[in-house]
């Protein structure tokens, strides 16, 4: 064991994304309850500082950056922090922020539309695209994208949601730098 694995050999820090709430929090929260470094990122300060509070009142160590999906510098901005705080890049990425999208088809606007495309497809491809390099340096890392059930079983008023597109969901190691 070296301070860049756990006990059981897993990522040590992993960054997780939409970390304030429902699974992103959950997950957060586990993770650091299993003694990962977690970096978790948050729309704005107040949810980043109720994040880190949330997590010191149950006794456990988490950090927070202030991230907006839909703004490539800000996610620059917020990996570069989480290899600050962890030494080069988080071991691993757990891509959780999403929004959803509810209401009759014709009733939706396009800008509704492309604002869920970037921070559901885009934003999520963008931030494995960031993680990715210092995981290759590494020679190993993982990434976990979490997507909805409404993906794969439409229910009335999310059509589009449900036709929407995904980023992909595999196993593996990352993939070697190319050449």
């Amino acid at each position: 064991m070296n301070e860049r694995t756990s006990g059981a050999g897993c990522p040590a820090s992993v960054l997780v994304t939409g970390a304030t709430s429902g699974i992103g929090l959950a997950t957060a929260l586990l993770l650091a309850r299993q003694g990962r470094q977690v970096i978790g990122t948050a729309r704005s300060k107040d949810k980043a500082d109720a994040l880190v509070s949330t997590a010191r009142a149950q006794g456990l160590a988490l950090d927070a950056v202030v991230m907006d999906l839909t703004d490539p510098a800000s996610c620059r901005e917020a990996v570069a922090r989480a290899a600050d705080l962890s030494g080069g890049g988080p071991h691993a990425l757990v891509a959780n922020a999403g929004i959803p999208l509810t209401g009759a088809i014709t009733d939706l606007s396009e800008d509704r539309m492309r604002e869920v495309l970037e921070v559901n497809v885009v934003g999520t491809l963008r931030m494995c695209t960031l993680v990715l390099p210092a995981m290759r340096r590494r020679g190993r890392g993982r990434i976990v994208t979490v997507s909805s059930v409404g993906a794969r079983i439409p229910s009335p008023m999310s059509g589009w949601y449900a036709a929407m597109p995904r980023p992909p969901v595999s196993t593996g190691s990352p993939p070697a730098p190319p050449g």
